[in-house]
């Protein structure tokens, strides 16, 4: 059982916490990064400190928001009755419109390490990123005779297409509604796990060609 002071000091930590968070979210939508934890602070109206207290760096602070976004997703995409490509329809488009939201954080705050180093390593926004889809992605392996081992290669294919770079792009630049963003890419994507699975599986590489 808590102490009795035990959750008013949670409540207060976790309140510090997201209020360095949304000082982040502010300033990297208005195009302006931090460059130190110092600045978040100041950001946040509160003294370097005690920001101190709650994050040892600005990437930690980005992995925290991060966190918070896939939980959302995670949170969305679990409780759900579909299965298979109409679940990966739902959530894609749930993604898109977060990516629509938040997309110009989403891009400032991606990490420099590859999606499997990242699985591997257990980083918490992958990781629920990646449980957020599975069903979905188990779900589609099987319609499309794959196996369910390759439930780790599809992840990673689907970190690849749907990148929130590309998705504000096909929006901004190709002026495509986000429902045939998410048409188009999900017939991408199935047709890129086809192909990954043939080549993957080819028992000798092709030949070069000739110089």
């Amino acid at each position: 059982m808590d102490k009795p002071d035990e959750a008013p000091f949670n409540a207060r930590m976790m309140q510090r916490r997201e209020q360095l968070i949304d000082a982040m979210e502010r300033m990297l939508s208005d195009g302006k990064l931090p460059a130190t934890l110092a600045d978040l602070a100041k950001a946040a109206s509160m003294s370097t400190a005690t920001a101190y207290r709650y994050f040892q760096s600005l990437e930690e602070v980005s992995q925290a928001y991060l966190v918070r976004i896939m939980t959302e997703l995670r949170d969305f995409s679990v409780p759900r009755e579909e299965t298979g490509s109409a679940l990966l329809y739902i959530v894609s488009r749930f993604w898109i419109g977060v990516v629509i939201e938040h997309g110009q954080v989403l891009v400032q705050v991606r990490s420099r390490r590859g999606f499997l180093d990242r699985l591997r390593r257990q980083v918490s926004s992958t990781v629920l990123g990646v449980e957020a889809r599975r069903r979905a992605l188990l779900g589609v392996l099987a319609e499309n005779d794959l196996p369910a081992s390759m439930l780790e290669d599809a992840a990673m294919l689907y970190n690849t297409m749907f990148d929130p770079r590309e998705i504000l792009e096909l929006i901004n630049l190709r002026s495509m509604d986000p429902d045939r963003v998410n048409h188009v890419l999900i017939s991408s994507f199935v047709g890129a796990m086809r192909g990954w699975h043939a080549g993957i599986n080819e028992e000798r590489l092709p030949p070069r060609s000739a110089k």
